[in-house]
């Protein structure tokens, strides 16, 4: 976590969802329990003095961003872009 916070600085922030999963275990996967999961990142939020950022799993405001994110990772202009940002 000290990584993390030296690398993004104050723009670092744990995620917690509220789509109360609970699912047993499978061959594929261990059992999902939303709420127990949310209040381990909680925790581990106060613990570092994050923020914590509740979403609903949403990636994008804006569509034009959406757009504009799926045409970067098409090719390889993203990361000339991305470079020109700096």
């Amino acid at each position: 976590m000290l990584r993390l916070s030296q690398i993004f600085g104050d723009n670092l922030g744990i995620e917690i969802q509220a789509h109360n999963l609970n699912r047993p275990a499978n061959y594929f996967s261990e059992p999902i329990n939303q709420i127990f999961t949310n209040e381990h990142l909680i925790r581990l939020a106060n613990k570092n003095n994050l923020r914590i950022v509740a979403t609903t799993n949403s990636h994008y405001i804006k569509n034009q961003i959406r757009k504009f994110t799926m045409l970067c990772l098409q090719s390889d202009q993203c990361s000339q872009y991305i470079l020109m940002q700096d």
